[in-house]
């Protein structure tokens, strides 16, 4: 599948332009300066390393372009939004392409996208290496190998022969064709260690299935774990260490090369000859469960030699912030319940106040009417008495409000806001 159109940076092109460049130099150097002069004098063996080289610049170029213009993975659409996809599909979600990320999916800044089982960002190809390229890559690589080992040996001898003759016999040096083949003898000299050690890289990546990205990732939890006492770096050395993935070097190389030994050398897949998988499920080896029972026996042992492991320090400290979140709860509640019954009190004496000096206007203008005193104080009573049990209700509902909002709190995540909580008991109210 090819790359889509938006996802192509064409600024990024110039890497890919510099590496054409040195192609092409090696090409012109190699074709019509060395093997032209030795045309003439061994054919046969000029003949085969022609037609060698073309072969293998044939073989090269065509895996270089296949990893150019290659989709290198792309999620499945609507991967993980279903209700009934399972929580394991929901982990991950990437918030620059709103999508959920599969296992071992990451999301690269350059093409700004998320990519299947990403390798890393080559900008000399201007892509990504991921699970539908990384084939084409690593052939890429393995025929540069090849040309550049094979034009350095079959140069070297040549020139210094050519570089001997020449100070013998007393010509210059500075001859068009002795100073290209010598600059390209001087290019490849450094290229060939650098790029037969990143090959090999790659390989020990592959045989091990295990990415850059992921590789980065442990040499990163290694360095934070030095930093830290040495009985926890051990365990997490532990865990780190192992790779679930790793299902030995075949299956291993059949999840990139495909299961076709005639495909291998080729940068095609072909029905036979697709990768091990689809890119997004990913089967365990078979030590996953016996790894996860050691390292909760290990962390068993290291708590009953004293030693705190990191999980327990979170749940200590989500149980303290919980904690603090109820007292903060109960406090506020305690102060509204304080707030409510003094805001009562006031109103009650201001009624009482106001109810004595009626009676007293009334007693001062009839002094006889005591049936009407009599049921003013009734009045007051009954009204005295309604206000009280109110206030017994409000105590009682703030009460029920605090244990809902505490019950709420425990069944709510630690990073839960209280002021969430309390909004939404408001609502509620």
């Amino acid at each position: 599948m090819l790359r889509s159109s938006k996802h192509i940076n064409i600024l990024g092109f110039r890497f890919t332009l510099m590496a054409l460049a040195f192609i092409f130099f090696i090409y012109y150097a190699y074709v019509f300066h060395y093997l032209q002069d030795q045309y003439y004098k061994k054919v046969a063996s000029v003949s085969f390393k022609l037609i060698f080289f073309h072969i293998a610049l044939f073989l090269m170029m065509w895996s270089f372009i296949r990893s150019v213009v290659t989709d290198p993975g792309r999620v499945p659409v609507y991967w993980g939004l279903f209700l009934d996809d399972p929580e394991s599909k929901k982990r991950r979600y990437c918030l620059i392409c709103h999508v959920f990320k599969p296992e071992r999916c990451h999301h690269c800044s350059t093409c700004v996208r998320c990519v299947l089982n990403m390798d890393h960002h080559c900008p000399w190809i201007n892509n990504c290496v991921g699970f539908n390229n990384r084939k084409f890559f690593m052939l890429m690589l393995f025929y540069i190998c090849i040309i550049s080992i094979f034009c350095f040996l079959t140069m070297l001898q040549p020139l210094i022969e050519q570089a001997l003759d020449i100070y013998e016999n007393g010509y210059s040096f500075f001859q068009s064709s002795f100073i290209v083949k010598l600059l390209s003898l001087i290019c490849l000299s450094v290229f060939c260690p650098v790029i037969g050690h990143f090959f090999y890289f790659h390989i020990q990546l592959m045989l091990s299935n295990v990415t850059t990205i992921e590789q980065l990732e442990k040499v990163k939890e290694k360095l934070d774990n030095g930093n830290q006492k040495d009985k926890v770096s051990v365990l997490d050395n532990i865990e780190s260490n192992q790779n679930v993935y790793d299902l030995g070097k075949r299956k291993n190389f059949y999840q990139v090369f495909g299961q076709n030994p005639i495909l291998w050398l080729l940068p095609v897949f072909g029905e036979s000859g697709r990768p091990y998988g689809d890119g997004v499920a990913w089967n365990k080896n078979a030590f996953q469960k016996q790894i996860t029972l050691e390292t909760k026996d290990i962390q068993v042992n290291l708590k009953d030699l004293g030693v705190r492991y990191k999980s327990d320090e979170n749940k200590q400290q989500n149980q303290q912030s919980e904690q603090w979140n109820v007292d903060q709860i109960n406090q506020n509640n305690q102060s509204m319940i304080n707030q409510q019954q003094n805001q009562s009190f006031i109103n009650l004496q201001s009624n009482k106040s106001f109810v004595n000096q009626q009676n007293n206007g009334n007693q001062s203008n009839n002094p006889l009417n005591i049936t009407q005193n009599n049921n003013n104080n009734s009045f007051f009573q009954e009204y005295q008495s309604s206000l009280i049990i109110n206030l017994l209700n409000n105590t009682q509902s703030q009460t029920n409000v605090g244990n809902q909002v505490q019950g709420n709190l425990q069944n709510a995540s630690p990073k839960q806001s209280i002021y969430q909580i309390q909004s939404r008991n408001q609502v509620q109210n």
